[in-house]
């Protein structure tokens, strides 16, 4: 079952498992529109407590979205989890909830994910289709365009996102959140980077080369496209629930 809860500005929708393998939070993409109550149900199948938050300033969450970064959102929101229980909103229930944290997410939501390695609450990273460094992205013209994007997500979105344009131009820049460029051998063996050759929102050979500079884990596949949750294929789920479950 999905039930909704809230934490501070930020709502969130979870489901629990009952097997207490962990608990996963799940980052979206931008823009996307909230609907991975099939995913939530997917991570519950493997054993793992599923939660999906809507980043400050986004949807049903209060606040301004880029006021600060969204992974310092998802920092406090596992803060939130690691203090052991949760309520759904509808009947008042309260759940026990245990074990490690670890963060899925996909192409924006992966590159919060990423932005989020130093935090030690975590467990593992795995990032679908990540931006791995916002300075240099569509430098080459071969990657989406961010300032178009910005115009885009305020006609086609409206208050779904409700941001001002000078702090999408700082996230832009890098300056608000970004992937490190370097990660250490010990944390790398908690991060799995997927990725696929044919994607044309972010350059796949950026990715790989991060990927060789920090020795993280990875898997390339042929003719996906941009890796969001909607498309990912099976043959990449089932490697990544292995990983998520060393």
């Amino acid at each position: 079952m999905i039930f909704r809860g809230r934490f501070d500005d930020i709502v969130f929708e979870f489901s629990i498992s009952g097997q207490s393998r962990g608990m996963i939070v799940v980052c979206d993409g931008l823009p996307s529109v909230p609907k991975q109550k099939d995913l939530l149900t997917r991570l519950n199948a493997v054993g793992f407590d599923a939660f999906y938050p809507r980043y400050r300033g986004t949807w049903e969450s209060g606040g301004e979205f880029l006021a600060r970064s969204p992974a310092l959102d998802i920092a406090d929101f596992v803060g939130f989890l690691k203090k052991g229980t949760v309520t759904e909103l509808y009947k008042n229930a309260t759940f026990q909830i245990t074990g490690p944290v670890s963060i899925v997410g996909s192409s924006f939501g992966g590159t919060i994910a990423l932005a989020l390695t130093d935090n030690p609450r975590i467990e593992k990273i795995v990032a679908f289709s990540p931006v791995v460094d916002l300075v240099s992205h569509n430098s080459g013209g071969n990657e989406q365009d961010l300032g178009w994007l910005d115009g885009f997500i305020s006609r086609a979105f409206g208050n779904g996102y409700r941001y001002k344009s000078d702090d999408w131009k700082v996230m832009m820049a890098g300056s608000l959140f970004n992937a490190p460029a370097s990660i250490s051998s010990e944390r790398a063996k908690d991060i799995l980077i997927a990725y696929d050759r044919s994607d044309g929102t972010v350059d796949h050979k950026k990715i790989t080369d991060y990927c060789t500079k920090n020795s993280i884990k990875n898997i390339v596949s042929e003719n996906e496209g941009h890796l969001n949750f909607s498309t990912i294929p099976e043959s990449i789920w089932s490697q990544v629930f292995d990983f998520l479950g060393q």
